[in-house]
C-alpha cells in the first residue's frame, strides 16, 4: 500500500529550490533582453550606415549631373536654373537627360532637398534636410567633392565647383 500511495502523491520541491528557480529565470530573461537590445542597436547602426552611403552616392550623382550640364553647355558654360534643366535639357537638338528623376533623400524619404544656389540663383548643388548626426566624423573625399566633418547631414553640401575642371582626381599629384 505504501507503494500505491507514493504513486498518487506528488512530492513538492523544497521551498528554497523554488526561489532559486525564480532567480535563474529572472537572470535568463535579463540576458535575453540585453541581447535583444544589443541586436536592435546594431541593426539600427547598420541601417544608418546604409542610408549614409546612399546619401553620399545620391549627392555625388547630383554633382555629376550639374557638372555634365555645365561642361557640355553650348557656347559659354552655365549652371542649371532648377531640377527641370537637369531632367530635360532642351539646349540641344535632341532631349538630353542629366538625371532621370529628382532623387529621393534616403533619410527623409522625400525629394525635399535644400538647394544650394549662387547669388544669381543658379543651381550649384543640394543638401539633405535631415538633422540626424552622421556616423562619418571625418573629412570625406568623393572624387572632386570634399565634405567637411559635420554635426548633421544637412551640413553636407553636395555642390559642383567649376574650379575642379581639369584638376587631377583626388590623391593624384602632377
Amino acid at each position: 500500500m505504501g507503494r500505491a500511495m507514493a504513486r498518487g502523491r506528488r512530492i513538492a520541491p523544497p521551498a528554497r529550490s523554488r526561489g532559486y528557480f525564480l532567480v535563474v529565470l529572472l537572470f535568463a530573461l535579463l540576458l535575453f533582453g540585453l541581447g535583444a537590445a544589443t541586436v536592435g542597436e546594431w541593426e539600427s547602426v547598420v541601417s544608418q550606415r546604409e542610408r549614409e552611403a546612399e546619401l553620399l552616392r545620391t549627392g555625388s550623382e547630383v554633382v555629376a549631373a550639374i557638372r555634365e550640364y555645365y561642361v557640355n553647355s553650348p557656347g559659354m558654360s552655365r549652371f542649371p536654373r532648377d531640377w527641370e534643366d537637369l531632367l530635360e535639357d532642351r539646349r540641344f537638338i535632341g532631349l538630353v537627360r542629366h538625371l532621370r528623376r529628382v532623387p529621393v533623400d534616403p533619410f527623409t524619404h522625400a525629394s525635399n532637398w535644400t538647394l544650394v544656389r549662387d547669388p544669381q540663383g543658379n543651381l550649384l548643388g543640394v543638401r539633405s534636410t535631415s538633422t540626424q548626426e552622421p556616423l562619418a566624423r571625418v573629412e570625406l573625399h568623393l572624387g572632386d567633392l570634399t565634405l567637411a566633418p559635420a554635426a548633421h547631414y544637412s551640413e553636407w553640401s553636395f555642390s559642383f565647383d567649376p574650379g575642379t575642371i581639369g584638376a587631377p582626381p583626388s590623391g593624384v599629384r602632377r
